[in-house]
């Protein structure tokens, strides 16, 4: 009976040993995006910036030599695969442009029916792949940013890429995100502060 009490606690004490349960394997956590910002060239002819925010969304910035000002696509997402998780679905929520409102007093949003750019036509509620590939050069952090449509033949168009990065070096750190505010800038009609003034009939 002794005997039997003794082999039991050895076996008790070689589960319990730290040693032996930290060889045990472990599957890897999955990596997550980060949240943040990065900027495409200058010389593009159609530059990209994204955003990507809390809460499973993201902001593209569509920098169309086209329109006057950008073009911006908000949107959240889910991972389809999760062992592939650069790989979005994104369905798109919003489509934005900005516009000088009365006597270019101030700004208004103008929401925008539907947007085609890199094979793809964006509106409310359509949806497209985006493939986002992190790096780091020199502590610049980058990333490669794919979009293509949802179709999986090769009918429904190829995919578009384009390098975007951190305006700075930090530590492969990307800048802090903008918000739809930052990028298009948005005021209230203000009244005007008194009534126009009114010219006499003759001089």
């Amino acid at each position: 009976m002794l005997l039997l009490t003794v082999l039991l606690l050895g076996i008790l004490g070689t589960l319990l040993d730290p040693q032996v349960a930290s060889a045990a394997p472990t599957s890897p956590a999955s990596p997550s995006l980060p949240i943040g910002h990065w900027e495409g060239d200058y010389k593009e002819a159609l530059r990209l910036c994204l955003d990507v925010l809390p809460d499973n969304r993201v902001l593209i910035t569509f920098h169309d030599r086209r329109f006057r000002w950008p073009v911006v696509v908000m949107g959240r997402y889910v991972v389809p695969t999760p062992a592939e998780p650069q790989k979005l679905l994104v369905t798109v929520e919003q489509v934005m442009t900005k516009e000088i409102g009365r006597c270019h007093r101030y700004w208004v949003r103008e929401e925008v029916p539907d947007y085609q750019a890199l094979g793809v036509t964006l509106h409310p509620k359509s949806q497209f792949l985006l493939h986002l590939t992190l790096s780091c050069e020199h502590d610049i952090s980058q990333v490669k940013l794919c979009i293509k449509g949802p179709g999986k033949g090769a009918e429904k168009g190829g995919e578009s890429c384009q390098i975007v990065q951190a305006r700075r070096r930090n530590q492969c750190q990307p800048d802090p995100v903008r918000s739809l505010d930052d990028i298009l800038p948005h005021d209230k009609p203000r009244a005007d502060p008194e009534p126009p003034t009114k010219f006499p009939d003759s001089l």
